[in-house]
């Protein structure tokens, strides 16, 4: 339920950025439907993942135990919690099938982009009650790369992933906006949305 709530939180947000970018901001060269559409997947996953996996809000910042919630083992805790594994490969799959999508990125930079973004993920998890996992950033990595595999499996044999647009260095910016906006969303609209910030503290 949270990470629909995420994707509807940052829906409005992602149509203005793709209204504003490719169609106020570009009156000429504009990019395909497909190249917007994908951008707009793109957030909307994002934002659930980040949802799902659990980013601190500004409402729920408790750094004080961190020491107690860092597991730097990796590959010991597989197979004890295979649901959880799962969710942490699966929430992945989507950034490493349209980020190469939306913005024609090779595997590999998809799959370094994908790496740091799990990265922050588990760095800013420090700051809440959840645990920061090597094991759990591997599995995020893994998922980046199935999701990855499967768009340039598909690709020869789907029109639709054959997105061809030669973006203007201006609006090349819009990909950062896109790696942020989540994050944002998830930090502040989310808690704001859901009346969070009645009861924030800050546990220092």
């Amino acid at each position: 339920m949270e990470a629909l709530l995420a994707m509807a939180i940052i829906l409005p947000f992602g149509i203005f950025l793709e209204f504003w970018y490719c169609y106020v901001g570009a009156r000429e060269n504009r990019p395909p439907a497909g190249h917007c559409a994908a951008v707009l997947v793109f957030l909307c996953t994002s934002a659930g993942a980040l949802a799902l996996l659990g980013l601190p809000s500004v409402v729920d910042i408790h750094p004080e135990n961190w020491d107690k919630e860092l597991n730097l083992l990796p590959l010991a805790p597989i197979l004890k919690n295979p649901a959880g594994d799962v969710k942490l490969i699966l929430s992945f799959v989507p950034f490493g099938f349209l980020w190469p999508l939306a913005w024609q990125e090779t595997a590999r930079k998809t799959i370094a982009a994908a790496a740091g973004w799990a990265l922050c993920i588990e760095l800013l998890q420090l700051l809440n009650w959840r645990t920061t996992s090597l094991n759990d950033w591997l599995l995020n990595v893994l998922g980046a790369a199935l999701g990855c595999a499967l768009f340039h499996a598909l690709r020869p044999r789907w029109k639709a992933l054959q997105v061809k647009w030669d973006a203007p260095a201006r609006l090349r910016r819009e990909k950062l906006f896109c790696v942020l906006l989540p994050w944002v969303s998830q930090f502040v609209f989310f808690p704001c949305v859901t009346g969070g910030l009645t009861s924030f503290s800050f546990a220092g």
